[in-house]
């Protein structure tokens, strides 16, 4: 499998499987941040093979066999079963499927409003609602940027930064991907997990802002002057990704999940 389809492969296997479906309780404040660490410990694995990737990427782009010597090096470099899920990798994306959840889940929607109608809903459900709503723009703005990032890669950006904008678009695409992986979380009453995701991009959105500081000292005034309005734009989206984890935090102890 090419390096590229690796990319591919973990980024969406992103989510550990413990087994656990549905709400998950924890008996402590301890136990929380216990199953918090455990969870991130497992993304981890994926960040270091993204960076050893790139790194590699660095040193090879250039010669016939690239593909062939990033993947020996990293086979040296990561466990075998880790390699070995890539390798037995299958796409476990079904539109139709989706549709259905879709539709299951606006269905669960519109009977837990149904029994509060007339009445003041709950607090998990105005939190539930009010994290839903920040949720719909920001994943908006994430989708936007990844549009505009693309624009100013191409049309701005000269062929010798092409290595770093790809970075830089990575990093973009895995933030809307680990949001979007966040808010499926919430849906599915993983609140938890939905933590664990939008730190995550918080850590994407850092990435992102190191390398376009790094591209503006390679360019003109006037796109230097574009790059900063991006940086400052997705300092903003991690300072509302902070707001959205300390309400999750707050449904997770609503919800007696903590």
């Amino acid at each position: 499998m090419p390096p590229v389809a690796f990319l591919s492969a973990i980024a969406d296997r992103e989510t550990p499987v413990f087994g656990t479906t549905g709400l998950i309780m924890f008996e402590s404040e301890e136990h929380f941040e216990y199953k918090e660490r455990e969870f991130e410990d497992y993304m981890d694995m994926s960040e270091r093979f993204f960076a050893r990737y790139f790194n590699l990427l660095d040193r090879f782009y250039d010669l016939p066999a690239c593909d062939e010597l990033i993947m020996s090096q990293l086979r040296k470099e990561f466990p075998e079963d880790f390699i070995a899920s890539l390798e037995s990798y299958e796409d476990p994306s079904n539109l139709e499927d989706d549709l259905e959840d879709e539709e299951e889940r606006n269905k669960r929607i519109s009977n837990l409003m149904a029994e509060y109608e007339g009445q003041e809903l709950p607090a998990e459900i105005r939190m539930l609602r009010q994290l839903e709503h920040r949720g719909r723009k920001l994943g908006w703005i994430f989708y936007q940027g990844i549009m505009d990032w693309s624009n100013i890669h191409i049309i701005l950006l000269s062929t010798s930064l092409g290595k770093l904008a790809l970075r830089v678009m990575f990093y973009l695409g895995r933030s809307m991907g680990s949001f979007n992986q966040g808010m499926d979380s919430l849906a599915d009453h993983e609140t938890s997990l939905g933590i664990v995701h939008f730190k995550r991009v918080q850590a994407y959105c850092n990435f992102s802002i190191t390398l376009m500081r790094e591209l503006s000292k390679h360019v003109t005034a006037d796109i230097r002057a574009i790059l900063t309005s991006r940086i400052q734009q997705i300092a903003k989206q991690r300072e509302e990704l902070e707001e959205h984890i300390a309400d999750c935090r707050e449904l997770l102890r609503l919800e007696g999940g903590l």
